[in-house]
């Protein structure tokens, strides 16, 4: 859900010029300036059972900030190496429970660790250090999407026709269940990507790109993932103006014999994973 300054709405035109080309190809310069609208939600639920009894465990991290976000530096592929943050509101939930934080008009200096969770310095002020619950919060965010390519997600070029639809790649998601161990057919897995709409975004017109992966009757496992991208209309090879996106994951299983706990105990575990990320060029 957006919130502060900024303003999304849908524009009843439906047509849009063949002509035009949607790259989804991210890139960055050194030097941009961006007003940011972010916020990140994670709830992960475990529950361990058997037939005497049963226990559940919850998480929950929520974050909003905005600021005006600087790159000052890249990597070979044009993706964020590093960034300053100017923040102007920042607010997280832990459990539920508000952090106390004073962020609020200080100056990040962030650094991306390649998928790992990246390096956060108050720039200029040597002696206050973030709390390690705000460096949670900010790491729902940074890199997240930031060091994500779209192209892996959406594939290559299209054309911007609204109504047309396609199958994305399935790599990404292929590579993360076996990393987990998940036992699949390509078959199981349902996948379709859509341009679907015009809307405006901070009274910017763009395409609305959706896709939508799903598994089918994986036994122990079920998965959703949507996410819906903004591209500018005037030039739609730009980085998408707004992203939203939301994976549900759900597994269970039965412990084995030789597992710690009692044989016939069963875990199943949920994690809800979503993002909203708008980014305004200066």
């Amino acid at each position: 859900m957006a919130w502060g300054s900024f303003h999304c709405s849908s524009v009843a035109t439906p047509v849009v010029s063949d002509k035009l080309k949607l790259s989804f190809n991210s890139k960055y310069q050194i030097g941009a300036r961006y007003r940011c609208d972010l916020t990140a939600e994670l709830f992960k639920l475990t529950r361990i059972r058997s037939t005497a009894d049963s226990s559940n465990h919850r998480r929950s991290l929520k974050i909003k900030l905005t600021g005006i976000m600087v790159i000052t530096g890249v990597d070979v592929g044009g993706m964020i190496a590093e960034c300053d943050f100017k923040v102007e509101k920042f607010s997280g939930l832990i459990d539920n429970q508000a952090i106390k934080s004073n962020l609020k008009g200080k100056q990040l200096s962030i650094i991306f660790n390649h998928g790992k969770r990246a390096q956060f310095r108050i720039k200029g002020d040597k002696y206050v250090a973030l709390s390690n619950r705000e460096k949670v919060l900010l790491s729902l965010l940074f890199p997240s999407i930031f060091e994500e390519n779209l192209t892996e997600l959406l594939g290559k070029k299209r054309q911007a026709v609204i109504g047309v639809s396609w199958q994305p790649p399935a790599e990404k998601f292929f590579a993360l269940f076996k990393q987990h161990g998940i036992k699949f057919s390509q078959d199981k897995v349902k996948l379709r990507a859509e341009i679907s709409g015009r809307e405006t975004v901070n009274n910017i017109e763009c395409l609305v790109i959706e896709e939508h992966v799903k598994t089918l009757n994986i036994p122990g496992f079920k998965f959703n993932f949507n996410i819906k991208v903004w591209f500018p209309v005037k030039n739609p090879s730009d980085n998408a103006l707004r992203i939203q996106r939301q994976a549900v994951w759900n597994a269970s299983a039965t412990l084995p014999g030789n597992s710690s706990l009692a044989t016939g105990h069963t875990i199943s575990t949920t994690v809800v994973n979503s993002l909203d990320f708008i980014l305004i060029p200066l």
